[in-house]
């Protein structure tokens, strides 16, 4: 196997990673009526605030409207989405040094030797970004999408997992909800097992070329 390959791989979980900064980690899909007009709207949640764009049909032409924010006025998602970027970025920076250390020609030996802690650590920051996410995002959108005051008439709904539907109910808004893992999620979640695999295809790598250059000659 060409020795080339294991620094382009974590170069690949490197890049997954650092997407997660700028593209979607949960996303909410609904379509409805107010007043008997139709809505359908999409929301992406990000690390760094939110984008809301929703689509009107009725009397006059139709309408598209985009909105975004950050979690200024979203306090609990806020919190979620802060220890997420902060266990990101340390993941990241585990796996660029973990990159750096395999590629650097001459390296001293004691820092060489470090890679695949630095892969394991990468692993680990980035894999527990994304169970973080999962597990605490569902209630902290809860709380702050769908407070139970603005449905005091109608029913609340609820998020009970990370992925699934329900259904909105208030007096004059009719809508059904889908909601599930963005772009980032899944790319993290794809980075940690690169960071996994990488160190070991290195050091599996490295034993293998130790091996050959102490096998004695026929």
């Amino acid at each position: 196997m060409r020795r080339w390959l294991v620094p382009v791989l974590g170069m690949v979980a490197v890049g997954l990673a650092a997407m997660s900064f700028v593209t979607p980690w949960w996303t909410i899909q609904t379509q409805g009526a107010f007043f008997h007009w139709p809505v359908d709207g999409t929301r992406q949640l990000g690390l760094f605030g939110w984008t809301l764009q929703w689509s009107t049909s009725g009397p006059g032409p139709n309408q598209t409207t985009t909105q975004s924010s950050n979690y200024a006025n979203q306090t609990e998602m806020g919190t979620v989405f802060r220890v997420a970027l902060v266990l990101d970025i340390a993941g990241t920076a585990c796996g660029a040094a973990m990159v750096a250390f395999m590629a650097i020609p001459r390296l001293r030996p004691s820092l060489r030797n470090g890679v695949p802690v630095l892969g394991g650590l990468g692993f680990l920051f980035v894999l527990a970004a994304a169970i973080f996410v999962l597990i605490q995002l569902p209630a902290a959108a809860n709380a702050d999408l769908f407070p139970s005051a603005l449905f005091q008439s109608g029913s609340s709904p609820t998020v009970s997992a990370f992925w699934g539907s329900g259904s909105v109910f208030s007096p004059h808004y009719a809508a059904t909800a889908s909601y599930g893992a963005g772009w980032a999620w899944y790319a993290l979640v794809a980075a940690s097992g690169l960071f996994l695999a990488d160190p070991l295809l290195w050091v599996h790598l490295r034993g293998s070329q130790a091996a050959a250059a102490f096998r004695p000659e026929n």
